[in-house]
């Protein structure tokens, strides 16, 4: 990833979150990268100013997205010794942070590898300066600026089916470029059929915000609210299992994600919020109960409307990958079936075999079901306005996840 997109990039780091996911899932997807150009604008920096003199030996712990630096002290230390230890620190593990750094006197300079607002979502925090005698302070240097254009890059998505499109970006123009790129995937003439995926660690409302106005079974938006790493990681590493998985019927509820570093316990998610977050669309992430790993709630989609009525049909995640499946393995079978063919009676009767029997070994693999009961409704029937054209139209009834055991104890008196 590295050699490709160049150290510490924002691509390169997605890269190597999601290949770390697959290995921590023990299934992997190809990964395929595509780089954008940095935008006009500004690199975002972070400072750390050490004050004070050691007056005990022990160490400096950083927290960099995540990642946690820790930069020797001896007692007598000066705030530029200081300084200059964390700095070598930070240098020894460059090769998997997002930013540059250098010290001048007591001040330590992070700088993000590019332009872009991006660069404001890396985290820098003092996590402990307890020596005594010396003090660490974490701040914002200069702002990032310039906004990533993502549109060139989904231009070029059209070449093969991919699962999952994960981006750092995480704006509402994100979701508008994200929508019209899968209504061209979607077209039957593409049929390219996949979901997208970005993260926000910023508030609850601001990720509600984003699944809002995408609210589309296609659109997922991971929140992570205080979540240590970026929102770029974060989205290459939870779309992995969600793309990996070879079973689309299979939930992933309670995945876990050892390589998240979870937020402060004061931002791990209430059962109101996760609750809130599920029914808006979210696809929110947690602790597991000894706050010791992050996981995976529930793994939904964005749609919780339809007309501007509710409409949670479609929120899960399964069912959407689940219909992909199908639509996938029926137009293989009618290719193989039907490489040549006249349009005739014995045509149509033979292509509704062939779907019926294709739905049947799915059905196989508890993916769908009531297959026979719903043989019914699978029509093969003439184009209304194309006279070359057949139309079949597919009962598809999807095993939905199971999200939920309740268990009533009932007392027996005797």
């Amino acid at each position: 990833a590295d050699l490709f997109y160049g150290q510490g990039t924002e691509l390169a780091l997605m890269a190597k979150f999601a290949l770390r996911s697959g290995k921590r899932f023990g299934v992997s997807a190809e990964v395929h990268a595509i780089g954008i150009a940095a935008p006009a604008g500004a690199q975002a920096t972070n400072t750390l100013t050490v004050s004070g003199t050691a007056t005990a030996g022990g160490e400096v712990i950083i927290g960099i997205a995540g990642r946690t630096i820790r930069a020797p002290v001896s007692s007598g230390d000066t705030a530029s010794t200081v300084a200059a230890s964390i700095d070598s620190a930070i240098q020894e593990q460059l090769v998997e942070l997002p930013v540059t750094t250098g010290v001048a006197a007591a001040v330590v300079t992070l700088t993000h590898l590019t332009n872009g607002v991006n660069g404001n979502d890396v985290l820098v925090e003092t996590l402990d300066d307890s020596i005594g005698g010396i003090t660490v302070t974490a701040a914002t240097g200069v702002t990032g600026t310039g906004a990533y254009d993502i549109t060139a890059a989904l231009d070029n998505l059209g070449d093969k089916d991919y699962d999952i499109v994960a981006t750092g970006n995480h704006t509402t123009t994100d979701i508008t470029d994200f929508a019209s790129h899968l209504d061209d995937m979607f077209d039957p003439g593409t049929k390219r059929w996949r979901h997208t995926m970005m993260a926000e660690t910023g508030t609850l409302g601001t990720a509600q915000t984003l699944a809002t106005a995408a609210d589309n079974f296609r659109q997922m938006v991971v929140t992570a609210e205080g979540f240590k790493n970026t929102p770029a990681e974060i989205a290459a590493y939870v779309g992995m299992p969600i793309a990996a998985e070879p079973d689309p019927a299979l939930p992933f509820n309670s995945v876990e994600l050892p390589d998240l570093t979870l937020p402060d316990p004061a931002d791990i998610p209430t059962n109101a919020e996760i609750e809130s977050a599920i029914g808006g669309g979210l696809l929110i992430l947690s602790s597991n109960e000894q706050q010791t790993t992050s996981l995976i709630v529930r793994a939904v989609t964005t749609q919780v409307t339809l007309s501007s009525a509710p409409f949670f049909i479609m929120l899960d995640v399964t069912i959407s990958k689940s219909m992909f499946f199908v639509a996938r393995q029926v137009d293989i079978a009618e290719k193989q079936a039907f490489p040549r063919a006249k349009k005739s009676q014995r045509t149509k009767r033979r292509l509704r075999a062939v779907v019926l029997q294709r739905l049947k070994l799915i059905e196989e693999n508890e993916i769908v079901q009531n297959v026979d009961a719903l043989a019914g409704e699978l029509i093969v029937d003439n184009n209304a306005t194309n006279p070359d054209r057949l139309d079949v139209a597919i009962p598809t009834s999807i095993i939905p996840p199971l999200n939920q055991i309740v268990n009533v104890i009932n007392l027996i008196v005797e």
